[in-house]
Parts: C-alpha cells; structure tokens; sequence
C-alpha cells in the first residue's frame, strides 16, 4: 500500500471530521475515552450500523484505534495530537473548550486544561501521586477508586458524590507534552474545578494554562511530595 503523505492525510482527517455523525463519536469518546462499540451506540443514539460504518472511515483515516478481545472492540481516539485537532475543532464552533497555546510556552507544559481536566507536567504527577497514595487502582485495566480515595480527593476539594453520572468517571489521557497519562474523565473534570475551586489554581486568561497559585504549591507539594517548579 502506498504510504500517504501528511498532506493527504491531513486532507483525510478533514473530511472524516466534516459529519456530524463521526463527530459526535469523537466528542463522545474525547469525553468518555476508550469506549465499547454497544455503549457507545447507546450513548450517541446511532444505530449499530451506522456507528460501525464511521468507526471504520475514522479507523482508516486514523483518528480512531481499535482494540478487540474475542467479539468485543474497544474505540479511543489515537493520538494526543488528534484530541487537539478535535477539541479544536469543537472550540472552533463555539463549544465550551479553551483555545490552543503553543506547546513551547511554560504555562502550558506544566499546568493546563486538556478539554475539561488536569494536563501538563503538574497533571502527570499529580495523577502519579494517586495511584501512589491508593486513591486510584487499576482494576483489569480500568481506573477505579482505591481505598483512600475519599481522604484523598477530599484534601484536593474534590467530593466523590457529585460526579457526573452520564460520564465514564475516570480514566487515563496521554499528556502530548509528556510521555506519560493524567486522569480524565467525571473525576478528572471534578479535580479541576475542586483545585480552582480552592484557589490552587487560577485560569490563564485567552488560554489553556493554568497558574500555580502560592497556596496551591505549598498544598500540591505536599500532597505530590516534590518540589513544583512552574
């Protein structure tokens, strides 16, 4: 098969991203993460065939990866640097999302929202530092609570009760300035507004960085267990 170049894959991401319908698969999974085909045809309200024939146009253009156990396929967006694209997209529209800041700027490679969570460098070890604390454990490659969470999300002024319910309530996004995950999903959306919430952290205006506040570094450095270094 001929390899494309990135001009013709670019011109094919564009035109997968012009339906409606495949895009509000991607919303769906940009929100939620990896997804099951059946769940998702409950979510979206698209008929089984209809999901499985734009699933494959988004795997073929590579927006989407599959991975299948037995009879049952798991849909993710593919890549970092594809979540961008669409939450851009959707940004662009007029949707509830930040606009983008370039990936050199310090804000950003340390503290920002990634559509409605915790990114950046600061994302990466506070998420770290859940898992160290057993606020979250894996169970058969799931995210789930551990056993003090509540203690623990709770300090980062964050209530358990109050999750969105519609959503799935956590799971792992790659970081794009990172080589590793910070949480996603109700919890991960719920963590953010809990540390601005607190005054840990203050929006940038016009961007997606997030500023460290004086009470917020002595709080998350005690928590994370390091020194943070905007």
């Amino acid at each position: 098969m001929k390899q494309r170049t990135y001009f013709e894959q670019a011109a094919a991401i564009a035109a997968e991203c012009s339906s409606p319908v495949r895009l509000a698969i991607l919303e769906y999974l940009l929100k939620n993460g990896p997804t099951r085909v059946r769940s998702l045809a409950e979510s979206t309200n698209i008929a089984e065939s209809t999901l499985s024939n734009n699933l494959r146009r988004l795997r073929e253009a590579e927006i989407v990866d599959v991975e299948r156990q037995g009879k049952s396929a798991t849909y993710s967006i593919a890549s970092p640097s594809i979540r961008q694209v669409i939450a851009n997209l959707f940004q662009a529209a007029g949707a509830d999302t930040a606009a983008p800041i370039p990936e050199h700027q310090p804000a950003v490679t340390f503290a920002r929202s990634c559509y409605d969570h915790l990114a950046g460098s600061l994302g990466v070890q506070l998420t770290r530092a859940l898992f160290a604390k057993e606020a979250l454990i894996t169970d058969a490659g799931d995210v789930t609570f551990g056993p003090n969470a509540e203690k623990c999300f709770a300090y980062l002024g964050t209530g358990l009760s109050s999750l969105d319910a519609s959503r799935k309530t956590a799971f792992l996004c790659k970081d794009w300035t990172h080589a590793d995950s910070h949480l996603a999903g109700s919890l991960g959306a719920a963590l953010l507004r809990g540390l601005i919430s607190k005054g840990w952290l203050t929006p940038i205006p016009n961007s997606r960085g997030l500023e460290l506040t004086a009470e917020g570094k002595v709080g998350l450095e005690d928590f994370i267990g390091t020194r943070l270094e905007p």
